[in-house]
């Protein structure tokens, strides 16, 4: 039996993906795995991994393996893996929320994530699953929230669409992988969707200012910040508090902070105090 690369993980910046039989190993640089051992010390792993919020994953000690290099890591194998595009609403919605839910408990312990990417969860039957612990870095004070564009694209836009315009996002996040751009959503939104200050704030302001940026980038060579990052303390706790709802604005998932209702069919957002 021999160590086989998985082709998928060719852009992963840590190392790279491989299949030892029904075995999962990732073989990594050794930046990424000084990364992966404080992440471990820390204990941050044990919890999530100890709450079913994340794949088990120990240094690999397999010879096989060994061979390759010193920095191995084997992750639990999920026995079903699917992806965004395949999801119905309900499962993109809750994995969008896990997501942020586990940003929020990762800055509790003074960790951030690094990206937003939906594919790094997986579900175990209708349970969401993180399958990425590389993607647990240490937080800095006053670092910003870099995958908010992100997330945005892979997540709050997609459902957006389905939401506001009533379109399925699954075709359009078939054909564009990254997920659906909010220059593309905003395309699509109807006039009375952007009365809504959410709207403005999460979708067309950032479209405006990239094109701003990208305006003045063509004419100097002065350097804008981008519109799509805001501090992780702040961020993901209102957008979780935003996409917690359906359309009719019912409560779906039951929460330990306050959360907020969009409504649809008025643009309002509504807040209520929510318990387990």
């Amino acid at each position: 039996m021999t160590i086989v690369r998985d082709h998928g993980s060719f852009r992963d910046p840590s190392g790279y993906v491989a299949h030892y039989g029904d075995r999962i190993f990732r073989i990594l640089r050794e930046d990424a795995f000084s990364s992966f051992e404080w992440l471990k010390s820390s204990g941050f792993l044990a919890e999530l991994v100890g709450k079913k919020w994340l794949v088990a994953t120990e240094v690999a000690s397999d010879p096989a393996v060994q061979d390759i290099s010193r920095h191995v890591l084997e992750h639990e194998a999920i026995s079903f893996i699917s992806y965004p595009y395949e999801w119905p609403f309900e499962l993109l919605k809750r994995a969008a929320l896990f997501h942020l839910d586990l940003h929020l408990l990762a800055l509790e312990s003074n960790f951030t994530l690094i990206d937003a990417s939906a594919y790094n969860v997986q579900f175990i039957g209708t349970r969401p699953i993180f399958i990425d612990p590389l993607s647990l870095v240490c937080y800095r004070e006053g670092e910003f929230w870099l995958g908010q564009r992100q997330f945005c694209d892979q997540f709050l836009n997609p459902l957006l669409l389905t939401s506001l315009v009533k379109i399925p996002f699954n075709a359009w996040y078939r054909g564009s992988l990254e997920g659906i751009a909010s220059e593309d959503l905003a395309r699509a939104l109807r006039p009375k969707h952007k009365l809504s200050w959410r709207i403005w704030s999460e979708v067309l302001i950032p479209v405006w200012l990239q094109r701003s940026a990208r305006s003045a980038s063509s004419c100097s060579c002065v350097s804008i910040p981008s519109a799509s990052v805001t501090r992780p303390s702040v961020c993901p706790s209102s957008m979780s508090v935003w996409i917690s709802a359906d359309a009719s604005g019912e409560r779906l998932m039951s929460a330990t902070k306050e959360r907020s209702i969009f409504n649809t069919s008025t643009g309002n957002c509504l807040r209520y105090a929510s318990e387990e």
